[in-house]
């Protein structure tokens, strides 16, 4: 009788030993090393590529997260977080239930520091297959956005999709599978275009009357400010100054020192018509017009002193 009692111990420990060893380590690297291989989708073809191998590992420089770059068969290259690899070959379960996770903190994040509610946002993640291969396919699928930044550019519109990362159309979400979907800043960012349509839209209104791209570099600072501001706050990502994104960011950060946080945001965040002239009146109309102009040419050091008035 003991020695039955004894054996079921040892079995019982045994099969728990290996779920804990089955388990994806989220947050490391470990067992993720160059020239590993993982059966993932190519992007640019939509194909399953059982010989995708990973070529370097890291560390993401905006949010701190591991990372590792994989080449395809095709010769493609693409960045994965380190979670999405180690979810390879887990049950669904595992990998919803993860997913859910990263969703229920950032809309945790928003409503905590913003006072957004973020829950009802959809959220679509995309792996290859779930990105049409062909540019004629593509744009009845991905919306007005996309089917506006890709223009009329075959063949290589799955690589500029996969530059993008993630993008929001109409209220959803979108985020790839490989990275971003991964990333606690693109999706707070991704988030906030979603909850700020009316403040995004007359943006683009605007910027389509002036056939520039200052009002969309204005909104993506403001974006880029609120996303950078929360995940400092709640999960302490520091902006990196090698990124390119820092000066989008340090503009929306001088914006908010003129205008105030809390204005700022409800301008942002607000419903109903006039909100980008409530933010013109709040800079001063002159150095608004100047500040926009200077986001025109890309130049955010200008901006932001034309922003304080400078």
């Amino acid at each position: 009788m003991k020695l039955a009692t004894v054996s079921a111990l040892a079995l019982c420990l045994g099969l728990s030993a290996r779920a804990g060893a089955d388990r994806p380590a989220f947050g490391t690297l470990r067992g993720i090393h160059p020239g590993r291989r993982f059966p993932l989708v190519d992007p640019t073809t939509g194909r399953l590529d059982r010989a995708a191998r990973v070529v370097s590992t890291g560390q993401d420089r905006f949010d701190r997260i591991p990372v590792a770059t994989v080449r395809f068969t095709s010769g493609h290259e693409q960045l994965y977080a380190a979670d999405r690899l180690h979810l390879v070959g887990q049950p669904f379960g595992v990998q919803r239930s993860h997913m859910r996770k990263l969703r229920r903190d950032v809309a945790r994040a928003l409503s905590a520091e913003l006072g957004a509610r973020a829950d009802h946002v959809p959220v679509t993640t995309l792996r290859g297959r779930n990105t049409p291969p062909r540019p004629g396919a593509a744009r009845p699928y991905l919306g007005p956005f996309l089917r506006a930044y890709l223009g009329d550019q075959p063949p290589g519109t799955l690589r500029e999709l996969y530059k993008l990362e993630g993008w929001h159309d109409r209220g959803r979400t979108y985020l790839h599978r490989s990275y971003a979907a991964f990333t606690r800043t693109l999706r707070l960012h991704e988030t906030l275009h979603a909850l700020s349509r009316p403040f995004t839209a007359e943006c683009r209104a605007r910027g389509e009357r002036s056939l520039g791209r200052g009002y969309t570099r204005l909104f993506e600072a403001i974006t880029d400010y609120f996303a950078g501001h929360v995940a400092e706050r709640r999960f302490g990502v520091v902006p990196d100054r090698s990124d390119g994104r820092y000066g989008s960011v340090s503009f929306g950060r001088r914006l908010a020192d003129v205008v105030g946080h809390d204005r700022l945001r409800r301008i942002y965040l607000g419903q109903g018509a006039g909100l980008l002239d409530n933010l013109a009146r709040a800079v001063g109309s002159e150095a608004f017009r100047r500040a926009v102009a200077h986001l025109d040419r890309g130049d955010f050091d200008a901006a932001r002193s034309a922003a304080s008035g400078w």
